[in-house]
């Protein structure tokens, strides 16, 4: 597919081709003040291109149509999720791998978090698999494997898979100017392990549907609006309508972290804004953050920003209320 095509196909309009040389070309995003995403674009056989995302977005669109050939996307970083066009919902995260035919494709996509690190493999049919993969792998039939992930109804799914993480984390390391020979070996054991999956092994599926995901968003920015309230799972089940198994998986798939991790990350999140600021005392942030205790709340406080509260209120100060990075929890 031509370059332009395949862009506009893909991430829609409003990109621009900012490098190109032999082995890739980029493309980016947004204005030069504000890149909103870039694009490194690698072609190593006719009829498949390889593309690493770097997307800084809540939401991407476009006027895709369903069309034959694969999608395969590798999550690297943060997480991406859409609908499909038979209604599927698929969420990545990170270490997460997914695959799906063309024809059901899907013209929204999502970045829960704001940011998505990945690849995308796009083969077209025009890709000759046997002829160009077979002196790698020459028992595979490729052909065959492919034709069935062109037709395959339901998107493959595998969650955290080591054998996925092993093949595509390590395409970050590799030079530029090794990358096409080094994609090609990577094709033929991409297709040979799916070749495997498609052959009886049991598949690690976990997909929503449209209902589910639009109510743990809801839960999500319920606790982003109310961080002083703590409601079991079952509370928060029933209040919202969903089943409770249904909800804590959903909501892991979706935002990576359990619902009562997020929480926690919210409520410390706003806690240290509080406290950046605002002239609120500790008591209250306390309070608003669902702890009755002051104690209890700087000792929790100190675990994660290595301060008390008062402490990094007066670091705030002193460093102009940039503040300090909590680790991740």
């Amino acid at each position: 597919m031509p370059a332009n095509d395949l862009m506009h196909r893909i991430y829609g309009s409003g990109y621009k081709k900012i490098k190109d040389s032999p082995n890739a070309s980029v493309y980016a995003y947004g204005t030069q003040e504000k890149e909103t995403a870039r694009i490194i674009r690698y072609t190593p056989f006719y009829g498949v291109d390889v593309l690493f995302n770097d997307i800084r977005l809540n939401t991407a669109e476009t006027d895709v149509e369903p069309e034959a050939g694969l999608e395969i996307n590798y999550c690297k970083y943060g997480a991406f999720s859409c609908t499909m066009q038979d209604g599927t919902s698929v969420h990545l995260s990170a270490e997460d791998f997914s695959a799906h035919s063309l024809q059901n494709t899907h013209k929204k996509s999502a970045f829960p978090i704001g940011c998505y690190q990945g690849i995308t493999v796009l083969i077209a049919p025009s890709f000759s698999a046997q002829k160009n993969l077979a002196p790698y792998f020459p028992h595979i039939d490729y052909t065959n494997v492919l034709q069935r992930l062109y037709t395959e109804d339901t998107p493959f799914l595998l969650k955290h898979s080591a054998f996925m993480q092993n093949s595509f984390a390590g395409l970050y390391t590799v030079p530029d100017n090794m990358m096409l020979p080094y994609l090609k070996i990577k094709m033929a054991e991409l297709l040979s392990y799916l070749g495997t999956q498609n052959n009886g092994t049991p598949q690690q599926r976990e997909f929503f549907n449209k209902t589910n995901c639009s109510i743990v968003k809801s839960i999500h920015r319920f606790m982003e609006a109310h961080p002083d309230i703590h409601l079991t799972h079952n509370e928060l089940a029933e209040k919202f309508g969903i089943a409770k198994t249904t909800m804590k998986r959903c909501y892991k798939t979706l935002y990576g972290k359990t619902l009562y991790a997020d929480l926690k990350h919210l409520r410390f999140t706003k806690a240290a804004e509080a406290l950046r600021d605002s002239p609120a005392t500790i008591t209250d942030i306390a309070f608003r953050c669902g702890y009755a205790s002051t104690a209890k709340f700087s000792d929790a406080f100190k675990k994660i920003y290595h301060l008390s509260p008062s402490e990094y209120r007066k670091m705030c100060v002193r460093m102009g209320k940039d503040g300090l990075n909590g680790k991740d929890i």
